[in-house]
């Protein structure tokens, strides 16, 4: 998952910060030090982009703003709380590089690592994708299979595989814990953190290089296989929102909210770069084609993990529209088939 939409809404704020006069640094050296290394700074600046947009869409259909103003800070005090996203510098193992990186579920990762079950998880799906090359591989359904529970499932394929598209930031961020602290890492640990680099190798070379297209290896539930045109190889856009909106669910949030949080989050996330930091705050014109199919894949998440349906929503149509209109058409979509139940 890219750094570089919380990062840059962060420079935003201590530009402004640094303009009254706070910090004796130069703005590149205060901006590198403090916004890389502050878990504060980094929450608070992804909580006015998602407030923001929040407030935004929910108050042009409520006459009571603070209303929509104390739910959607409820939401996205949640769904921060729940994904507990952090960047940290990261060097890269195959360029020696330092760069931002960003985790999601830290505390579950650290967590799931020390679990013997996770040995068997990843065991398991190792032999399956091997043997993909005579029986198909469904990595969804054989998720379910061996974890019992959807939501179980969810968790795995959220927490251990993360954003592989790249590479595995996430298990050098285990193995950078690992040097630091050994004596917090047991030999189940170890090994796992082993197994979890070898399972990502097989499913980058099998999956995500050959493509979705390739009916051979399924990554997405059975529901989807009609949609693999409109959907992304890059499957934590469906698992890592998918199974942050279960959480907040189980926490109680609202359902609504909790869909278009967590899909508002994933198309912030892919959609901004450097290039346009005036959009961090308002839609571009068109969302390029090329982001088509991860914006897609989120929302597809995000209805998953609510339970929510919006069957009226044609992809070939929605995606072509102004980033605004389509944002607004899918939420009065979603919100008209959850009142026609």
């Amino acid at each position: 998952m890219r750094s570089t939409t919380i990062v840059l809404f962060s420079i935003l704020i201590f530009y402004a910060a640094s303009s009254l006069g706070w910090g004796r640094h130069s703005p590149n050296e205060f901006l590198k030090t403090k916004i890389l290394s502050s878990k504060f700074i980094q929450e608070k600046s992804l909580s006015l982009m998602l407030n923001q947009r929040c407030y935004k869409y929910f108050g042009e259909h409520s006459s009571n703003e603070k209303n929509v103003l104390t739910s959607c800070q409820k939401t996205v005090a949640s769904f921060l709380r729940q994904m507990s996203l952090r960047v940290e510098l990261l060097e890269d193992p195959s360029s020696g590089n330092t760069g931002p990186t960003t985790i999601v579920f830290p505390s579950e990762l650290l967590l799931l690592i020390r679990q013997p079950q996770v040995s068997r998880f990843l065991g398991e799906l190792a032999n399956q994708i091997q043997l993909a090359q005579a029986q198909n591989f469904d990595l969804f359904i054989s998720s379910l299979k061996i974890l019992k529970t959807d939501f179980r499932a969810s968790q795995y394929l959220a927490v251990l595989f993360q954003d592989i598209s790249y590479g595995e930031s996430h298990v050098t961020w285990l193995k950078s814990r690992l040097a630091k602290y050994p004596d917090r890492f047991d030999e189940i640990s170890k090994y796992n953190i082993e197994l979890l680099h070898r399972v990502i190798g097989l499913l980058r070379e099998v999956v995500l290089k050959k493509g979705i297209s390739d009916f051979s290896y399924k990554i997405y539930p059975p529901a989807y296989q009609n949609q693999l045109n409109f959907l992304s190889s890059a499957f934590y856009h469906y698992y890592v929102i998918r199974y942050t909106a279960m959480k907040m669910k189980r926490e109680g949030q609202p359902a609504e909210k909790v869909f278009f949080v967590n899909f508002i989050f994933n198309y912030l996330y892919e959609l901004f770069d450097e290039s346009s930091l005036e959009t961090l705050v308002s839609e571009p014109k068109d969302l390029p084609k090329e982001h088509w199919s991860d914006v897609w894949t989120g929302l597809q998440g995000a209805l998953d993990g609510t339970k929510l349906n919006s069957h009226s929503l044609n992809p070939s149509e929605i995606l072509q529209m102004p980033p605004e209109n389509m944002i607004r058409t899918i939420l009065l979509s979603v919100v008209k088939d959850e009142k026609a139940k």
